[in-house]
């Protein structure tokens, strides 16, 4: 089960060391090569999207979409199924939006406390997650 869980800038997710299994959700934008996060962090979702809401952008090529969220949402609860705890890092290019959005969800979804600055959180990765789970409920 997710137990814990944290949200981080890349930065900081390059020099995390884990202290008990982790899993991660690795956030970064679209021409990015993927990060690479300690060897004992494993697996690691890699999702690519630029961190915006509809309609900032001139397209939308890059957003985070629905299939991103049924990763997300798929990711988690695999992991929270799981009888052995284990933590889990999010972590996106500043740490402060796309990694909270999904964090505020990953805590609500395992129950989990979360504290933290969501003042600039990403409203669009929140409501497409938030609107995914509820198409998972309506089944």
């Amino acid at each position: 089960m997710i137990d814990s869980l944290e949200y981080m800038s890349l930065d900081e997710a390059l020099q995390f060391v884990p202290v008990k299994p982790t899993v991660a959700i690795s956030i970064l934008l679209p021409w990015r090569k993927p990060a690479t996060l300690h060897s004992e962090i494993d697996p690691v979702l890699r999702l690519y999207f630029e961190d915006a809401v509809k309609g900032v952008i001139s397209s939308d090529v890059g957003v985070f979409t629905k299939a991103q969220a049924h990763q997300v949402l798929g990711f988690v609860r695999v992991h929270h199924e799981r009888p052995e705890p284990r933590h889990l890092l999010i972590h996106c290019e500043s740490g402060i939006s796309s990694s909270a959005a999904v964090a505020v969800f990953a805590a609500r979804e395992c129950r989990i406390p979360l504290t933290g600055q969501f003042a600039s959180l990403n409203s669009r990765v929140l409501g497409m997650l938030m609107l995914v789970k509820a198409g998972y409920q309506a089944i």
